[in-house]
């Protein structure tokens, strides 16, 4: 080989590692092209131009979903300091290659002087302007199931058109600090109709459409089926949502066809007549509320059988009412008392006999104090008693009786009254008591061993 040749090959070799040598330092001291921080350009540029660059950057402080500006908040500094330098010495050790690259990367940091207030206030703005916007997009409707007139169906979803505005947010809390932010443009969508969701919703009503439970109203049975008695029900977050009202209208049937409360009585006298007696405090109900949630309870439940006896109401002494075992003789029974204003007389009945026909004196006609005509009950009785009240011409009275017994709201009931001497057919008219009805004492003995607490009182 010539020696000029050799000379030659030499110099070409220098050349060549110079001109590597100059790269890799270039490449170890500047960014690659199509390298971005924060989204601003820092190809081909060294640290201090980088920090230069990005302390003079402005924040636009925009905000887009998809291809829509939400947020155009003030221009704001981006924080960048000289304290970032090292944050950006790592960046370029991290792109660094052995060749320069064009690959285009964009890299984040959190600028160690970023006023963070602002972009909880970019947030915020963000937030409000999704839900503004959403006032005027299409509501996504789920599917649902529903039970309705015996049927179990699913109602299809419906699509809308709102931004999913809590994904969103989500994502600006994950996305990168920018000047400009673009997100996703994430839409709220329905629950189909083959959800899991939905298929168990489904399920659920499925079950309680083919429940059923019986209800026993004194000796009556009433089978209760969820397809024919619940108008219309649904799921929502794994409960049932119920419209009650048939069970409310199958209640006040039931009522209407067994309950003695408020009634009225064609009543057969101990003389053999016929009166209408209208009920009182004597008499029992179905409580709507109580039957209703018992009844429901028992469908949701596959409850077999449930008593109305707790169900049951009155009014009075006893709030649950009188009665209830009783269903002869309309509800009244064979043991009861009654009191004939227009005869003036009173009979105890015992299991169908009567243990006491007796003249009693009844409320003073003349004054308006009548001893209050309807079926009543026994609220309590006492011996002996003080009874206080007030009638007309006495402001208030006080006397003591061997027996008292109590059958009206008001205070009115039976009590032996040994001052009294004008038991005459017309007394009540004109010398009646103040309501009460006035009893001979030989013959409150007997009345008061015969009655009981409970047991009606019929007056008419």
């Amino acid at each position: 080989m010539k020696k000029s040749l050799k000379i030659g090959i030499s110099i070409g070799s220098i050349l060549v590692l110079g001109i590597l040598g100059g790269a890799s330092y270039n490449q170890s001291t500047h960014f690659n092209k199509g390298i971005k921080i924060n989204n601003t350009d820092v190809s081909g540029l060294s640290v201090d131009k980088v920090i230069s660059k990005l302390k003079n950057e402005t924040s636009k402080n925009v905000i887009y979903v998809g291809s829509t500006k939400i947020v155009d908040a003030k221009d704001t500094t981006t924080g960048f300091t000289d304290k970032d330098t090292e944050a950006i010495k790592a960046l370029m050790k991290k792109q660094r290659t052995i060749l320069p690259s064009d690959v285009k990367k964009n890299y984040a940091i959190v600028p160690q002087e970023l006023d963070t207030t602002i972009r909880k206030q970019l947030k915020e703005q963000l937030k409000t302007q999704l839900t503004e916007l959403n006032k005027t997009r299409t509501v996504a409707v789920d599917a649902s199931s529903v039970l309705q007139d015996g049927k179990v169906s699913v109602i299809p979803a419906k699509k809308g058109n709102q931004y999913d505005v809590k994904a969103i947010l989500a994502a600006y809390d994950k996305a990168s600090y920018s000047s400009v932010t673009t997100l996703k443009e994430t839409e709220l969508q329905p629950l189909s109709a083959d959800s899991d969701v939905i298929k168990a919703d489904t399920k659920k009503l499925d079950t309680l459409a083919a429940s059923q439970t019986v209800y026993k109203v004194q000796s009556t049975d009433y089978t209760l089926k969820g397809s024919e008695i619940l108008k219309k029900a649904t799921v929502k977050d794994g409960e049932y949502v119920i419209d009650t009202s048939g069970i409310s209208e199958k209640v006040d049937e039931i009522n209407k066809k067994q309950a003695t409360l408020n009634k009225k009585y064609d009543f057969k006298t101990a003389t053999g007549e016929t009166v209408s007696v209208s009920g009182q405090s004597y008499g029992w109900a179905l409580g709507t509320n109580d039957s209703v949630t018992h009844i429901l309870a028992a469908l949701k439940n596959g409850t077999a059988t449930i008593d109305a006896t707790n169900d049951k109401y009155g009014v009075g002494y006893n709030t649950y009412g009188t009665g209830y075992t009783t269903t002869t003789n309309q509800g009244i029974g064979d043991t009861y008392a009654e009191v004939s204003i227009a005869q003036q007389k009173a009979w105890i009945h015992k299991d169908g006999k009567v243990v006491l026909t007796t003249d009693v004196v009844t409320g003073k006609q003349s004054t308006g104090e009548d001893t209050t005509k309807g079926v009543w009950y026994i609220m309590y009785k006492q011996t002996p008693s003080i009874l206080k009240g007030s009638e007309v011409g006495k402001a208030n009275y006080s006397v003591k009786v061997d027996y008292w017994a109590q059958f009206t709201n008001s205070g009115i009931g039976f009590h032996d009254a040994g001052w009294r001497t004008n038991w005459s057919k017309s007394a009540y008219l004109k010398d009646g008591s103040g309501g009460c009805v006035n009893t001979k004492p030989e013959a409150m003995v007997t009345l008061f061993e015969n009655v009981s607490q409970n047991e009606p009182v019929i007056v008419y």
